[in-house]
């Protein structure tokens, strides 16, 4: 019975992420946007090539050097995929925030712990997808916010570990 509970709270702690992940991939409609911007990076000026990435070493015939400049069309997806992170990242942060509160609140130990853990990890993945987007003082804030949530999270653990000893 101890270990259908346990899977049962995991099980939760590792969808709740998933589902709030996709539900906000699907109302931005990132994956079409994504797609759209599939375009090259750089372009050559000289030559009119496109390049994803700027590269290392190119040989040209003439043995030029390589006249990159930034794609206009690329700047502007560039700006759409970083206003779809910045909104993905504050849905996940409200998922995962109500997640562990809501967590605190339900009645049933395993679910409780399911949610809260489950909010705990939309946290972590929030953070981990925007984080290359945010300044240090931003940075700071958000690590000193998890390492708090975690703390709570891990004390609230031991009150379950204790309910459970009750039980056992």
């Amino acid at each position: 019975m101890m270990q259908t509970n346990i899977f049962i709270a995991i099980s939760i702690a590792i969808l709740y992420p998933y589902f709030f992940n996709k539900l906000s991939d699907v109302l931005m409609q990132k994956q079409r946007i994504k797609e759209e911007c599939d375009i090259p990076k750089y372009i050559d000026k000289k030559t009119g090539k496109k390049y994803h990435h700027q590269p290392f070493y190119i040989h040209n015939n003439d043995n030029s050097d390589l006249n990159l400049e930034e794609n206009p069309e690329y700047q502007g997806c560039e700006k759409k995929l970083a206003r779809i992170d910045t909104t993905q990242f504050y849905i996940l942060m409200i998922a995962g925030v109500l997640g562990v509160i809501i967590g605190s609140f339900i009645p049933n130990t395993i679910t409780s712990l399911g949610i809260s853990l489950g909010g705990l990890l939309t946290i972590l993945y929030a953070t981990y997808i925007y984080w290359h987007r945010m300044d240090e003082y931003m940075k700071l804030g958000l690590t000193g916010s998890s390492l708090v949530i975690l703390i709570y999270v891990s004390i609230r653990n031991d009150l379950i570990k204790g309910y459970f000893k009750g039980v056992m």
